[in-house]
């Protein structure tokens, strides 16, 4: 398998369409949790985990000032 940078965009988008479509087929919500360890470090996960609490913030509609306090890990990544 080629490295990632060497990947196309088609490349790149199949494989996460293989990640979404591997997740789909999980029967269950502790079977998806049990794939996500498989594939992901522990790490992973957590960064994961802040990443969609994040977006959840965005569309929720709360000020940055609200997500900012409700969130260190939000100031953060927003300022990247």
């Amino acid at each position: 398998m080629k490295r990632l940078e060497k990947l196309s965009k088609a490349e790149l988008e199949d494989l996460v369409f293989d990640l979404v479509n591997a997740l789909v087929m999980t029967n269950s919500v502790s079977e998806a949790a049990l794939f996500l360890q498989d594939i992901l470090t522990k790490k992973e996960m957590q960064t994961l985990g802040k990443r969609l609490r994040i977006a959840k913030l965005l569309l929720s509609g709360m000020t940055y000032e609200e997500k900012a306090s409700y969130s260190k890990a939000f100031t953060i990544w927003y300022d990247l």
